[in-house]
């Protein structure tokens, strides 16, 4: 399995270009952000960024150990809820990521505290918190998958616990086959949950349904075998969702109660729409063998890939709903299929990640829209991994070189290279 560089000539090296600037930037940065620990906006992610730009010889190998420790001794100061993104769990996949598998004969485990922890928070009967990536379930799934590869079996009662507790919360939906899971109106911002008084059925990566379809995956492959039937029966929810909507878009945001009667579009992004569905459901399908979900997986992702026009919504260059993101998932499929058409996409969201590019602005050149900033929509400057400057250069540095981005597996897009 080879990483190949999908950025040539010119465009690879002004890629590089940038990622210099955004190690420069972020090096010298005493942003308010980098004081909490969180991977998704705060020091573990940026420690990240600077850990996989020195091993491409760009340097910040420094600065990711001081980062690191940093994030770690946070985790005994601050008051930091589960989260993986924002919370204790995601500082410790940053950790047990960058470590690798243990030292033989060293048994020391800097993680088993917080394997006890999250299995004393899944205690909770019937469990009432999100089940998602960002916050909930799904995430904890990624911190035990990452540990069990690893070789840290400890985690191993986390990542059934997970399984079991999806199983306890899945649901049949009215005239869809399979099962899916409930978003409660509880768990909805206010604004949202007066449109939505039901809830709904989330078909975002971030949010819903493919992300438990990715980790469910995770577990069959890693030996929790009572996963598999859950996994496949989901997939089939997934997949009958499929209502193509006047914008191009073939999969909604959500499934309301009651559902809609006209196919509503949606954005092209990792977050939600077509690109994460697509790559989640290609990784889930190369994970246990099933050639009809990558087969369904590449063609979303090659109709996905030819969205380009403003319907696809892309608005800043970050990972979670901007081009880099686009740019990062369509290099993950291509890299997995070889489908050049796939490969013209993530060429251009890549380009266009270039093109945003803003000299004195941001940080290294680039600035977020934030939409839930204080005043409202507004630019800033965002030096996180999940929608600023250290995502986007992490994403450009996957382009531009043969090293593999494999610390995409935080974002659950991680599809094997051919």
């Amino acid at each position: 399995m080879t990483w190949r560089c999908l950025l040539e000539g010119d465009d690879r090296e002004l890629a590089l270009v940038r990622v210099r600037e955004i190690v420069q930037a972020l090096g010298d940065l005493p942003h308010p952000d980098l004081e909490h620990p969180a991977v998704a906006g705060g020091s573990a992610g940026t420690a990240l960024f600077h850990a996989y730009t020195a091993q491409a010889g760009l340097g910040g190998g420094e600065r990711a150990e001081e980062l690191l420790g940093k994030s770690v001794d946070a985790l005994a100061e601050l008051p930091l809820g589960a989260s993986l993104y924002a919370g204790f769990s995601g500082v410790a996949w940053a950790a047990e990521h960058l470590a690798g598998p243990p030292v033989p004969g060293d048994d020391d485990d800097p993680s088993a505290e917080i394997d006890a922890a999250l299995l004393e928070h899944m205690q909770a009967t019937p469990w009432k918190r999100d089940y998602d990536l960002i916050s909930g379930l799904a995430g904890f799934g990624v911190y035990a998958l990452e540990r069990v590869e690893n070789g840290r079996e400890a985690a191993r009662p986390v990542l059934e616990r997970v399984v079991d507790v999806l199983a306890e919360l899945a649901v049949e939906t009215p005239g869809s086959p399979g099962v899916t899971w409930w978003t409660s109106p509880d768990l909805l911002i206010p604004s949202t949950r007066e449109q939505c008084p039901e809830g709904y059925y989330n078909c975002g990566l971030a949010h819903g349904v493919p992300g438990n379809i990715a980790v469910l995956a995770g577990a069959v492959a890693a030996g929790v075998a009572r996963a598999r039937p859950l996994l496949g029966r989901s997939v089939e929810w997934l997949l009958a969702q499929r209502r193509e909507a006047p914008d191009g878009s073939l999969f909604p945001y959500t499934v309301d109660i009651p559902p809609a009667a006209e196919p509503r579009g949606c954005r092209a992004a990792w977050c939600y729409g077509d690109p994460g569905i697509a790559v989640a459901l290609l990784w889930a399908g190369q994970l246990v063998d099933e050639p009809s979900w990558i087969a369904t997986a590449c063609e979303v992702a090659r109709r996905a890939s030819g969205r380009r026009d403003k319907g696809a919504g892309v608005i800043d260059a970050g990972v979670c709903h901007g081009a880099a993101g686009l740019a990062l998932v369509f290099d993950r499929i291509w890299q997995a299929t070889g489908d050049e058409a796939v490969r013209d996409g993530a060429l251009f969201w890549a380009r266009r990640t270039l093109e945003m590019h803003q000299p004195g602005t941001g940080i290294g050149g680039y600035t977020s829209f934030s939409p839930m900033a204080e005043g409202g929509n507004k630019w800033i400057d965002d030096p996180g991994l999940l929608t600023g400057s250290a995502g986007i250069g992490l994403a450009l540095l996957a382009c531009a070189t043969e090293h593999e981005p494999r610390w995409d597996r935080f974002l659950l897009t991680s599809a094997r290279p051919r």
